[in-house]
């Protein structure tokens, strides 16, 4: 039985097998059957551990439903119907957990993030949303946040405020893709016994205002890249750089590498140092 604890030994700008890492991120990552996830408890510990999932795989990024290793629902279909047959309701489930924040920093994809990193996030996006109330995003944008300056309303009541859905629905889309508004999935009951699926919608600096010091936007970039390569243990700097909404590129790879951060297995990969 391989140990779980088993990790490549490389310091800090130093280089190393590459197959190591990738033997290593196997495990980590849960990208083998024997590894699959059983349990919304061991999910919500996968999480803990990785710092941060995305729901499909999609990128090098570990992914809450990879790890499932579980059949699709429906095998030649796209879209939900891809989703694990049985484990599809852990979307939701992990999401609504009280220590973990669901963001749409990945490209407008959901990502999922531990209680450890909400002070980096928080530092982030209260940034994003302080810029988008200031009109960076757009006039819709804008409008948005200042109809959620007294806190945290529904669609129907930021349409009453004057913002069509057409409207809203492209402000809502770039607003989430920054950090700037993170949005929960509500379920309405009517008084005849049906029910109606609606959305609430928070600033992220009233979301995440107390989440700890404030920390400066460039080594914010730098900390939540630096996370973020924690999670997959090694990548592609290919891949990397187009992880975050946030600008996250290569010049933000090229500090936290030459700082010792994140080190160079091979030209072209980066990794999380890991101690022996």
């Amino acid at each position: 039985m391989r140990s779980s604890r088993a990790r490549p030994t490389a310091e800090p700008g130093e280089g190393g097998d590459l197959q190591l890492w990738l033997t290593v991120r196997d495990r980590q990552c849960r990208l083998s059957p024997e590894w699959a996830l059983q349990t919304l408890d061991e999910a919500a510990g996968f999480l803990r551990d990785r710092g941060m999932l995305t729901l499909s795989p999609d990128s090098w990024l570990p992914s809450l439903f990879q790890a499932c290793h579980e059949e699709p629902y429906s095998p030649h279909a796209r879209g939900f119907g891809g989703w694990p047959r049985t484990k599809f309701v852990w979307a939701g489930q992990l999401g609504a957990r009280p220590d973990v924040t669901v963001t749409k920093l990945h490209r407008g994809k959901l990502l999922y993030v531990a209680a450890a990193l909400r002070p980096t996030l928080g530092a982030l996006c209260c940034k994003s949303a302080d810029e988008a109330a200031r009109g960076a995003l757009g006039s819709d944008a804008a409008r948005a946040m200042d109809l959620l300056s007294e806190g945290p309303l529904l669609l129907e009541q930021i349409h009453a405020g004057g913002l069509t859905d057409k409207r809203l629905r492209r402000a809502r889309a770039v607003l989430e893709r920054t950090g700037a508004v993170f949005t929960e999935e509500v379920r309405l009951e009517g008084r005849d016994g049906r029910h109606r699926h609606t959305a609430r919608l928070t600033r992220a600096d009233q979301l995440l205002a107390a989440e700890g010091p404030s920390v400066d936007w460039e080594e914010g970039l730098m900390e939540l890249l630096v996370a973020a390569v924690r999670s997959a243990v090694v990548a592609p700097v290919r891949d990397a750089s187009r992880w975050f909404s946030l600008p996250i590129g290569n010049e933000v790879i090229g500090r936290a590498v030459r700082s010792g951060r994140v080190v160079e297995p091979e030209t072209g990969w980066i990794a999380f140092p890991q101690r022996s």
